[in-house]
């Protein structure tokens, strides 16, 4: 009897974890998807939206730059960084792509980020032929100690435009 009552136990244990993680899983996409927005647009409408962005950012050096030619070249701007007071909750991605014609806007909660590792840095991917991100050694420690502000500005040869600001 008491056997098949820890069985009991063990498998409503089990059960439950899996919900549970199945449920966090869920809640993760769900934040990623509510946040994401892709949307076919004209060169003028994304040159304006562009424009208006970087505006916010006049006279800020971004914590990345790279190089338009050689986009393999990413340099870390350690002078740009500071010790903020203010805090960060939010990762903004703008990135218009003018072969495809579509404009993507993601915000990803800065919770998000800090489920990896703090070792670990973040990966940034963009399906471009001119940029690659995947190796940029930056932490979510490192965007916090920038604090809000422009994290990377970049322009490609072949208009491609990568905006990255924290706040």
């Amino acid at each position: 009897m008491a056997g098949k009552k820890g069985l009991w136990i063990a498998l409503g244990s089990c059960g439950f974890l899996l919900f549970a993680g199945a449920a966090f899983i869920a809640i993760i996409v769900f934040s990623v998807v509510r946040h994401l927005e892709v949307r076919p647009v004209s060169t003028a409408a994304a040159e304006q939206e562009y424009g208006r962005l970087r505006d916010r950012f006049a006279g800020q050096t971004p914590l990345l730059e790279i190089d338009r030619d050689r986009p393999e070249q990413i340099r870390i701007n350690r002078s740009a960084e500071r010790i903020s007071q203010a805090g960060i909750s939010t990762i903004h991605i703008c990135a218009w792509n003018p072969r495809e014609s579509k404009i993507v806007k993601l915000d990803l909660p800065l919770w998000l980020l800090r489920l990896r590792p703090n070792s670990e840095s973040i990966h940034w991917n963009w399906s471009g032929n001119e940029l690659n991100l995947e190796n940029l050694n930056v932490t979510v420690e490192d965007v916090e100690r920038r604090g809000p502000g422009l994290i990377l500005n970049f322009e490609g040869r072949h208009g491609e435009r990568v905006l990255l600001w924290s706040e």
